[in-house]
């Protein structure tokens, strides 16, 4: 009978040996991941895309046939303040 679970035993060691074997050498073969680019364009819901660096969004890009044209809102500046508003006069000329 201690025949038995020495054998068992010596064939569950030999497999763990050999799975850590296969494991360090697929281990070594993976590559490094490519690190994420610090400007990413994100596709959104409805039409939008946003526009961010290092994970925070500078600027939203809004399309659409919907749309008289296409336009970007809001452009966040450096210190984390909106640049652009919304609803001021339509028409004013810009000299």
């Amino acid at each position: 009978m201690f025949a038995r679970v020495n054998d068992k035993r010596m064939l569950m060691v030999m497999f763990c040996v050999s799975a850590a074997r296969v494991g360090v050498a697929a281990a070594q073969d993976v590559p490094e991941p490519k690190p994420v680019p610090r400007l990413q364009v994100v596709p959104q819901a409805y039409e939008q895309a946003s526009f961010q660096r290092d994970g925070v969004e500078i600027t939203r890009y809004h399309f659409g046939e919907g749309l008289n044209r296409p336009f970007l809102f809001p452009v966040i500046g450096p210190s984390g303040r909106s640049l652009t508003r919304m609803g001021h006069q339509i028409g004013r000329a810009h000299v």
